[in-house]
């Protein structure tokens, strides 16, 4: 016959020492008491990691914080693993939003060293889809579609600079890349950029007035 009962210990094992709430069962059989952490405690690794928070049959599940050498999370777990809410801090970025087995999985902000916002849906760690970045300088936005690898405008968008110039079109690398139209100041310009410099025709127009003129990497070659 084996009873349980809860109670507060402290429990050392070969990866660190856990202080905190715990279900301890005893078999009568075999006369041995097995305490597992379960409800609210403390797990200090000997690696130097940290666990604080909520627990269920000894392994994280609740709310809890998890810090490392490289990265901080506080925020929702279940089965042990990172699922719903949270706050991941890693020398990236820091990233409030959804996860899922453990990874960036949902709707979802990241904010970069540089104080650079993207907002958006992620999966499997990864932007998704479109996204909105907004710039830490002078109100500057990109929406578009993003590398899942760099996490920089690639793909279709609009870039919406500091100083109110505005271009919707093609990016790689989180460069003018591609077909694309550029405004301004009213001045409307439209042609092929490479690596953020105008390459080929761009045709021109301001109110009824329309012109053209051939560039090679930015340098006019032809009008």
């Amino acid at each position: 016959m084996t009873t349980v009962h809860h109670e507060h210990m402290t429990l050392s094992s070969g990866a660190g020492y856990y202080d905190g709430d715990v279900y301890q069962t005893f078999d009568t059989f075999f006369l041995k008491y097995t305490s597992v952490p379960h409800g609210q405690g403390t797990m200090q690794y000997d690696n130097g990691d940290a666990y604080s928070g909520q627990w269920k049959d000894g392994v994280y599940w609740g709310r809890g914080k998890f810090t490392t050498d490289d990265y901080d999370y506080d925020g929702d777990w279940a089965h042990g693993v990172k699922r719903g809410l949270g706050k991941l801090t890693e020398k990236s970025g820091t990233y409030d939003g959804w996860f899922e087995n453990d990874q960036k999985s949902g709707p979802g902000k990241k904010t970069y060293p540089s104080g650079a916002v993207f907002s958006g849906k992620w999966n499997s760690d990864k932007i998704e889809g479109t996204g909105t970045l907004n710039y830490s300088v002078g109100g500057a936005w990109y929406n578009g579609q993003f590398n899942t690898d760099t996490e920089r405008p690639e793909g279709k968008g609009t870039m919406k600079y500091a100083n109110g110039d505005e271009f919707d079109g093609h990016f790689k690398d989180g460069k003018r890349h591609g077909p694309g139209t550029y405004v301004h100041d009213g001045l409307v310009s439209k042609g092929t950029y490479k690596k953020d410099k105008k390459d080929g025709w761009f045709n021109y127009r301001r109110g009824d007035k329309n012109w053209k003129k051939k560039f090679a990497m930015d340098v006019v070659i032809q009008e």
